[in-house]
């Protein structure tokens, strides 16, 4: 049986900072082809539900599904920056160990 990484992981304080907005400022410092394959469940809950919060309509694209799941972000950064919560925290979270790590 699995826990669920991203609920354990999660505390208010994270709410403030863990926006579309934020989460787009982070990937902007990434290629597409820097972000592992063990980010995509990330990427899938955070476009998931900042979609939700923000009630951006979205669809999959032709693209391979990290890359459609990163144009969905990218969507909901642009047209509803605020938008949050745990799984876009717990996708920040990630990016940031991911950049100590090639720093």
């Amino acid at each position: 049986m699995t826990q669920d990484p991203i609920s354990q992981e999660w505390t208010n304080s994270d709410e403030l900072t863990a926006t579309a907005g934020a989460l787009g400022a982070k990937l902007e410092a990434f290629a597409v082809a820097e972000l592992p394959p063990v980010l995509t469940p990330y990427i899938a809950a955070s476009a998931a539900e900042l979609t939700e919060q923000s009630d951006v309509a979205w669809r999959l694209s032709g693209d391979s599904a990290q890359i459609a799941l990163l144009r969905i972000i990218a969507r909901v950064t642009i047209l509803a920056p605020d938008a949050s919560g745990p799984h876009t925290a717990a996708l920040i979270r990630q990016l940031d160990r991911l950049s100590r790590r090639r720093s």
